[in-house]
């Protein structure tokens, strides 16, 4: 029987939900615009609706953990979190790199290595590179901001054979490459996260609801007091 996960993902500008496992498979995304903690709770609504589940009825609640925007990871967290606590159920976090990774290595042969990274604003990308290792993916790269420059010499480094993830087409004139590129797996969405999720849950990898939190990169973007005082001092 297949997992009956619901899947919520909101690291990116456009939010999604989707539910496998009952008598078919839906995603629902958020249009362009729509404010993710606005339009979230009916977009899960409408999907267990049109897949004929119920939140009861659930294996797990998987969630993207990121990394992506600071205010998208903490709504699908939390989220993730309420129902897990209401519903008694696990939750399942799925790292967004590596399902745009999964889902772009998916027909390729084993061994296969890329390079992901997508769009993290103020001319920086989230990136990390895997290797298919037969069915799961081995990460070569810690998960890490890069400067949209600096992604061909990673990409040279780990001699990978093709790049994935909206940077490409974002920083298309810092990062010109002849490095195979996969384009239309711009992001994570919720659908994606889900063959990593069951795998996940397999190996019992699942968490309680207090124990799940996003994967904040790029923890602050200012500053902090103390911060700003040591740095004074220290350039005295």
């Amino acid at each position: 029987m297949s997992l009956r996960v619901l899947s919520i993902d909101s690291a990116s500008t456009l939010c999604s939900v989707a539910v496998s496992g009952f008598e078919q498979d839906f995603q629902v995304i958020s249009k362009p615009g729509e404010k993710h903690t606005e339009v979230i709770l009916g977009m899960i609504e409408s999907a267990l609706k049109t897949a004929q589940g119920t939140l009861g009825n659930l294996d797990a609640i998987v969630f993207g953990a990121g990394p992506g925007a600071f205010t998208g990871l903490r709504v699908a967290c939390g989220i993730a979190q309420g129902l897990g606590w209401a519903l008694e159920k696990p939750l399942i976090a799925v790292e967004n790199l590596y399902a745009i990774a999964d889902r772009a290595l998916k027909n390729q042969e084993n061994g296969t290595k890329i390079l992901v990274s997508v769009d993290a604003r103020m001319s920086e990308c989230y990136s990390a590179v895997y290797e298919k290792d037969g069915t799961q993916l081995r990460q070569l790269s810690d998960t890490t901001l890069l400067k949209p420059e600096d992604l061909i010499t990673v990409a040279q480094k780990h001699q990978v054979h093709c790049v994935v993830g909206n940077a490409f087409e974002v920083y298309s004139v810092e990062i010109p490459s002849s490095i195979q590129w996969i384009s239309d797996i711009p992001v994570a969405d919720a659908s994606m996260l889900i063959p990593r999720a069951t795998q996940l849950y397999k190996e019992n990898k699942t968490l309680r609801a207090e124990e799940a939190s996003p994967i904040y990169i790029r923890n602050h973007v200012a500053m902090t007091i103390d911060e700003r005082k040591k740095a004074s001092s220290e350039a005295k």
